[in-house]
Order: structure tokens, then sequence, then C-alpha cells
């Protein structure tokens, strides 16, 4: 079973205004509405909290990421270099790998 422990808070007229207002909209007394103010208030700043974790991890893992990015940057390079070769290697070949258009020329008139 629950148990409550009794405690006095000073509050501020505004505030209790506020509180009375709550109550009198509703079927909730004045502790009702501090118990949910302060129950929303804590599920807030664990929220807050959470999401303020998420940004730093996010920050973190840009860093890492950023490195490991500038370390392949290299391979892609190299690859990028190597694929071009090839293809100049291969202009002007046709299927056979014979330079040329792999058609005899003395076939057509022009």
């Amino acid at each position: 079973m629950l148990t409550s422990k009794r405690i006095f808070v000073s509050l501020s007229p505004r505030i209790l205004t506020e509180i009375d207002k709550c109550t009198a909209l509703g079927s909730r007394n004045r502790s009702e509405v501090i118990i949910e103010a302060l129950e929303f208030w804590f599920g807030e700043r664990r929220r807050l909290n959470m999401l303020e974790e998420m940004r730093q991890g996010y920050v973190e893992m840009a860093e890492i990421n950023l490195g490991i990015a500038c370390e392949s940057c290299h391979w892609e390079e190299e690859a990028l270099v190597h694929s071009i070769s090839r293809l100049l290697e291969n202009v002007g070949r046709d299927e056979t790998g014979l330079i040329g258009n792999g058609r005899d020329k003395s076939r057509h008139s022009f």
C-alpha cells in the first residue's frame, strides 16, 4: 500500500491562485493538482535529460564518423584512380579487346 507523507510548502499567491483555478475546473483537490504538476515536471525533466544525452551522443559519433570518413578517403581516391585507369585502358577497344570498332572498314563506302 502506498503511503503519503505530509509536507509543508510555501507558495507565492500567484501559484496558489493557479492551483485554486485548477481545483475549480475539476474534481481535484490542491494536493492532487500539485502531485500532477510535480509528476509532469519530473517527466519533462527526464525527457530533457534524455534529449541532452542523445545530443551529446550524436556529437561524439559525429567526431568518430568524421575520423572514419577521413581514413577511408584515401581508399576511395585510390579506387577512383584505378577505375579511371581501367576505363582509359579500354577506350577504343571493342568487345573482342581489339583497338578499333571491330568492323572491316573496307566494306563501307563513303
